[in-house]
């Protein structure tokens, strides 16, 4: 959402028709020639290249952006029109926009015979980095990343379209695991929790967004007092809501063994709708801490959890990096395991599975272990090595199964996506698939995501390569081993990437500077609508118009309500409605009202088929009086003549003005008061029934009021007479 966003050098609004109303755009197949959108600023660059035919770009910023970008728009037809943010401007002049935050969106739309091209530049916070796409498309859906990078100080949560656009982008420090939910809140990701920003020990929690990624809440692992008085800290690793409204997470309890060591045990835990602990699970009594391969740099990290899921039958299936093992674990006794007790084990040190068809003979170092639906085992295998230095080299070591059959584990650099088809009364593990980029290594984080075309989608963390190439972070390949997109940006990785329905549900926003809501203008305002729109969502803001102004032209005396309507592509629309006045510069405003009751006519006029007010008269001598007045209802002082009806046809009817009878001087126009504006003139309308009227009788009895200096501004008000 824009804050205090303005637009210099232009007229931020629309031309009105002679309806009232403003045409919107007409989205055409074809780019006005010779389009180009050059957008610039201090420490600004945009991408992806320049294309006509593309909808969306990023704008890189940096420390002296300041929220100021200058937007030029060049065409080669004459004829060609051009809107920014729902504002005319004209085509080959600069136009500044100021007051940008993260997040917002320029929307240019140019019109020319071929119809209308639609196109938004995303403004992205302060070190946001470049991101390079290729290939087709990253399968169902946008691309969800939490990007780190060693080298900057801080990451960003983001969700970005086929071209690396981001959609949806949020500064954050160490954002892990951003993604949709079928269940529970929208979107979720994981943050530190630090006491202060030197801590090297640390917690994370669950920021939950909802679906227009408001923050909505904030969940950790709940301590388990039985495990001991030692911190359980949450891991940033995983978290799964459950159809029936529980959450899964996972954690770690800091313990300590007999000789003082620190030790890290995993934690599983199943958390119920009312927050309150249902199941937890401990490496500790099920993983002997001599089957890790590494202990890592927080503590003795022997086991080191990165993801688990439910099964229907309430099973867990998680993955331990460190001993290079995915385990099956029992929430509920079936088969003769009681609750906590390891169904099975696949990988490492303990491993219960014979690998078939498997040339390395296994995996090591794995990431996201998932069962898909046709009960295969899918997992990102990164492969290992012992480093000496780097980032991770505590979290490395050479633990990878011998392919030529050996006891002791060898380094194996070499990343790649496996699925193995699973028989647990054989007790094998059947390679089915496989991705094998050759040289591409992932010592740490990563995962495999199955869509629903049979493609895979992965994040391959930040991979090295043997020839020294950048390798995508994250690519999707197809159920042929084709690696069909990519994304590319040097030193910059997601620890997870996944390719989810993130539909554009926030609505546009409308910016009307005039008119104002309940504002009066005087005649001879320009009444010309300024106003801009603004989108974001990823899908583009559509349309920025008046839908409509009641109440006669804009400009016109009078009471007027005016409809303003914003739409984007995705189909959400705001609309928002209100009135404002055109006082006259000169306007009689005649008045009347019977015994105590509102003042008729006030405000209306020359409502001269209007009958204020009506009144019966039982018997001859029935006497009425109606107050009466003129007020100026203009903004300039004159005079306003008077005339009104005689009497007639039995009746009598008298004038009077503080108490002296004016009849004579008022029907023949002699009374002209001057008024200064809002001044009235009031008098007094005296009618009698007399003898002469018959019964059934009715008479129209009027006061006319005239603009001494422009004659077309008069008003009237009449009474109906009945003779009962």
């Amino acid at each position: 959402m824009r804050r205090g966003m303005r637009l210099t050098g232009v007229l931020a609004g629309s031309v009105l028709l002679a309806s009232g109303l403003v045409a919107g755009p007409v989205v055409g197949d074809d780019a006005p020639a010779g389009l180009v959108v050059t957008v610039a600023g201090s420490g600004v660059e945009t991408f992806p290249s320049y294309d006509a035919e593309l909808e969306r770009f990023g704008i890189l910023t940096g420390g002296d952006t300041g929220g100021t970008i200058d937007v030029t728009i060049s065409a080669d037809d004459p004829a060609a029109t051009a809107r920014l943010d729902g504002a005319p401007v004209e085509v080959g002049v600069t136009r500044t926009v100021r007051g940008l935050v993260p997040g917002d969106e320029v929307n240019v739309q140019v019109s020319a015979a071929g119809g209308t091209t639609n196109q938004s530049w995303i403004y992205l916070p302060s070190g946001f980095p470049r991101l390079t796409a290729s290939g087709t498309r990253p399968g169902n859906g946008p691309v969800f990343l939490g990007l780190s990078s060693f080298l900057a100080e801080t990451g960003f949560e983001t969700v970005v379209d086929a071209h690396g656009v981001p959609r949806h982008v949020r500064e954050a420090e160490e954002p892990n695991d951003f993604t949709a939910h079928e269940h529970g809140p929208d979107y979720t990701v994981f943050e530190p929790v630090k006491e202060n920003p030197d801590d090297t020990e640390y917690g994370y929690q669950v920021r939950e967004y909802d679906r227009e990624f408001g923050l909505t809440g904030l969940q950790r692992l709940r301590p388990v007092p039985r495990l001991g008085v030692t911190p359980d800290d949450t891991d940033f690793h995983d978290v799964e809501y459950l159809p029936d409204g529980r959450m899964l997470l996972v954690g770690y309890h800091r313990d300590f063994r007999d000789d003082g060591t620190p030790w890290l045990d995993a934690i599983l835990q199943v958390v119920g709708t009312r927050g309150e602990e249902q199941f937890t699970w401990s490496s500790k009594g099920h993983v002997d801490p001599s089957e890790g391969y590494v202990y890592g740099a927080k503590g003795q990290d022997y086991a080191h959890v990165n993801s688990v899921e439910m099964q229907p039958d309430g099973d867990l299936v998680a993955s331990f990096r460190n001993t290079g093992q995915v385990l099956r674990i029992a929430t509920e006794a079936h088969h003769g395991f009681e609750p906590g007790e390891v169904v099975w084990r696949l990988g490492g040190e303990r491993n219960q599975f014979s690998f078939v068809g498997d040339p390395l003979r296994g995996f090591c170092a794995q990431h996201d272990a998932r069962i898909l639906p046709n009960g295969h085992l899918l997992l990102f295998d990164n492969g290992a090595r012992r480093d000496e230095s780097g980032p991770v080299a505590p979290q490395t070591a050479d633990m990878c199964p011998d392919p030529a059959g050996g006891s002791e584990p060898v380094a194996r650099p070499q990343s790649r996506i496996v699925e193995y088809a699973l028989d647990t009364e054989a007790m094998t593990a059947t390679l089915v698939w496989s991705f094998v980029p050759e040289g591409r290594y992932a010592a740490f984080a990563g995962n495999a995501q199955r869509l629903p075309d049979g493609s895979t989608l992965a994040s391959w963390s930040r991979s090295e390569t043997d020839d020294g190439t950048v390798p995508p972070f994250a690519s999707r390949v197809s159920a042929a081993g084709e690696e069909v997109w990519s994304l590319q940006s040097e030193g910059w990785f997601s620890y997870r990437a996944f390719s989810l329905p993130a539909p554009d549900r926030t609505a546009p926003t409308l910016d009307i500077r005039f008119p104002r809501p309940g504002a009066h203008y005087p005649e001879g305002t320009p009444i010309t609508p300024r106003f801009t729109c603004h989108d974001t969502g990823g899908s583009n803001l559509n349309e920025c118009r008046v839908l409509e102004i009641e109440g006669g032209p804009a400009g016109s005396p009078g009471s007027h309500r005016i409809t303003f309507v914003a739409d984007d592509g995705a189909g959400n629309s705001v609309r928002r409605r209100f009135s404002y006045v055109v006082d006259p510069l000169r306007q009689p405003d005649l008045q009347v009202r019977a015994g105590d009751g509102p003042w008729l006519g006030r405000g209306r006029w020359p409502d001269v088929n209007i009958v204020h007010g009506a009144d019966r008269f039982a018997d001859a001598g029935d006497t009425r009086r109606y107050p009466a007045r003129v007020v100026n209802a203009g903004y300039e002082g004159e005079r306003y003549r008077l005339t009104a009806r005689p009497s007639g046809g039995g009746w009598s009817v008298r004038y009077r003005k503080a108490g002296r009878d004016v009849t004579r001087a008022l029907i023949n126009g002699r009374l002209a008061p001057r008024l200064t504006p809002g001044q009235s003139w009031a008098f007094t309308v005296v009618v009698r029934r007399t003898a002469q009227v018959a019964a059934g009788t009715e008479r129209l009895q009027w006061v006319r009021a005239r603009s001494a200096v422009d004659g077309t501004r008069h008003d009237r008000i009449a009474l109906e007479l009945r003779a009962w």
